[in-house]
């Protein structure tokens, strides 16, 4: 369980990077959001293809927005080069990429490292949907009905 006063996803924000403002969650109250949360551990298992794919096949209303995180804990130091690496991957993307440096987004949902992490946001800004991991079918479609 995600403890509200320990971690508030409403006073979660992630630093923009080429080009992007700020990702300030509190900002997209009245939407729908969701978070796909990648680090170089569950880029390289694949764990977020079939998603992926199910995904890009689906149509949206226009009141959900999504956005791709990429877990980089512990690499700050490398950030200009981390930053200068995903610029060119950025375009080719169909959500805005942000790199989280810090770590906060899969602590205050509470996502364990090394693997993929979904969350659905509803327009309150509650939680409604949280998964880590690769995803089967049933799941998928779990996360589709969201």
């Amino acid at each position: 369980a995600i403890d509200a006063a320990e971690a508030d996803p409403q006073k979660l924000v992630i630093p923009g990077g080429g080009g992007l403002q700020d990702l300030v969650l509190a900002d997209l109250k009245g939407r729908t959001v969701y978070l796909l949360v990648e680090d170089r551990e569950s880029m390289a298992a694949r764990e977020s293809s079939a998603m992926s794919r199910a995904m890009a096949r689906w149509s949206y209303p226009d009141s959900v927005s999504g956005f791709a995180i990429g877990d980089a804990e512990g690499f700050g130091l490398l950030a200009s080069k981390i930053e200068e690496f995903v610029g060119a991957m950025r375009p080719e993307i169909r959500l805005p990429l942000y790199i989280d440096f810090e770590g906060a987004v899969t602590k205050t949902f509470k996502l364990p490292k090394g693997h993929l992490g979904v969350v659905v946001l509803d327009p309150t800004g509650a939680v409604a949907y949280r998964h880590s991991g690769k995803m089967e079918p049933e799941e998928i479609e779990r996360l589709r009905g969201v």
